[in-house]
């Protein structure tokens, strides 16, 4: 069994929430794609990670809910889309301390399907397996993830945990989330 799954059975397992919210409070504009900062901002990115972990978060997500190709076209930046993905997993995963977990997050492309918009559910569903492809091929995918370690070299896969309610929302209160350049 996944060993995410095993730590469910014994307690409620806590993941990050709000990483645009921590993004903006270390300086994210309106408007600024947050993926971009996994390949421009890495120390920035690394820390907020840490700090869930350090604030109790049994599980962070990686910075790549608009990290798909049709999302980051509308910037611009669809070639660029593996290196994003790929470094967020990298940020995530080196800020993964022993016996805990780190989650794929994959968003929306932030398009309609036919007929009721123009993305043709073909290209949406290789603009998600674009995603999982270079996770996969590190080796941080597997059916039978495990918790972090503290070896980094082809340490355990993480978990994929695709848009759902779960991400969409922070077990950290306001008063308890943590904040840049503060401690924990």
């Amino acid at each position: 069994m996944h060993a995410i799954l095993e730590l469910a059975k014994k307690k409620t397992v806590i993941f990050d929430g709000a990483m645009g919210t921590m993004l903006m409070e270390a300086g994210l504009k309106a408007g600024d794609c947050p993926e971009l900062w996994n390949i421009e901002k890495l120390s920035l990115v690394a820390e907020i990670h840490r700090r869930y972990y350090e604030a109790g978060s049994d599980a962070v997500h990686t910075n790549t809910f608009g990290g798909n190709a049709v999302k980051l076209a509308d910037r611009g930046l669809s070639e660029k889309a593996e290196i994003i993905n790929v470094e967020a997993a990298k940020l995530a995963r080196e800020a993964c301390p022993a016996g805990k977990f780190v989650a794929g997050d994959i968003g929306p492309t932030g398009k309609l399907l036919k007929p009721l918009g123009d993305l043709v559910i073909e290209e949406a569903e290789e603009a998600f397996l674009d995603r999982h492809r270079p996770w996969s091929r590190e080796g941080w995918i597997s059916s039978a993830s495990r918790p972090c370690s503290r070896s980094r070299k082809r340490s355990p896969p993480f978990a994929l945990q695709s848009g759902s309610a779960m991400s969409r929302s922070s077990p950290l209160s306001p008063s308890t989330a943590p904040r840049m350049g503060s401690s924990p």
